[in-house]
């Protein structure tokens, strides 16, 4: 496995802090109960005793990332397909017949009959062969998102490779505004990590402390049970959390400006038409 020790300060000393990657921290809105996390409550917060809470974002390896995706990428495919489907040279309304419920085999009769008419009718009939093909499969991605068992083979044989290849890539370049891609790091994972930046989870402070100052399995397990009456939130602990690695800077500095930008965008509304096009000008 290709070293990042660039990037990662390996069994780090000292209380939790920053920066710091912990395992077996409770992930509530992933569907693993614990996992790989980084803390993002800020230094001077651990430093002076300012929050009874920290918060940390989960890490799931890079190719989980991608098959949980699917759903993402095969949204996009239908909205190519819907697209492609409406701009078929095809001589009857196909796609607003598709829309309110007339069936793709009723459809697909009338435009084969209609092309057999028309002086066009080579033509016609390529279109028409296409359009069965993408209301094929549009029925197949409609199929799969509404499926409450997901295949993930029936899933990427529907998302064109040159779309799959691209959004890795964007993953990987940082391109995408709510994820964040880290190296594999040693101990952790030998596949690239990614950040969910949206999943931000936030527990007791003094969970962290005590899994520091825990040498032991044996004594975690101990102190939790005398703890958790009084720290609740013990209880969500499947195993003691181990600190394995810190995230060092620049990389550090970069993960908390793209998290802290994720969360302080401010939406405005966008011009109306005719705004907009008041500010055109004809040459």
């Amino acid at each position: 496995m290709q070293e990042f020790s660039h990037f990662y300060l390996a069994l780090p000393t000292g209380p939790p802090t920053q920066g710091d990657i912990w395992i077996n921290l409770p992930c509530p809105t992933l569907r693993a109960p614990t996992g790989v996390a980084l803390v993002v409550t800020p230094r001077c917060d651990f430093a002076h005793d300012k929050t009874p809470v920290f918060n940390y974002v989960p890490a799931v390896a890079l190719d989980t990332y991608i098959e949980e995706a699917h759903s993402r990428l095969l949204e996009r495919e239908l909205i190519r397909l819907k697209k492609q489907v409406i701009n078929f040279n095809i001589p009857l309304p196909a796609y607003e017949l598709l829309e309110i419920g007339a069936s793709p085999e009723s459809i697909v009769d009338e435009l084969e009959k209609e092309a057999k008419a028309t002086e066009l009718a080579k033509r016609a009939s390529a279109n028409v062969q296409e359009f069965r093909e993408s209301v094929d499969k549009m029925s197949r991605i409609r199929h799969v998102l509404e499926s409450q068992v997901r295949e993930s083979a029936l899933s990427k044989s529907l998302i064109p490779p040159r779309e799959m290849r691209t959004f890795r890539e964007q993953v990987l370049h940082n391109q995408l505004n709510d994820v964040h891609m880290l190296p594999p790091c040693l101990g952790v994972s030998e596949q690239a990590m990614v950040l969910l930046l949206r999943h931000i989870s936030s527990c007791d402070i003094r969970c962290l402390q005590l899994a520091y100052s825990c040498v032991t399995v044996r004594e975690w397990e101990q102190r939790v049970a005398r703890h958790t009456p009084d720290v609740p939130a013990l209880s969500n602990f499947r195993g003691k959390p181990e600190r394995i690695a810190r995230l060092k800077s620049p990389y550090l500095e970069n993960v908390v400006s793209r998290f802290a930008t994720l969360f302080m965008r401010f939406g405005v509304p966008e011009l109306t038409a005719t705004e907009f096009t008041s500010l055109i000008r004809e040459d």
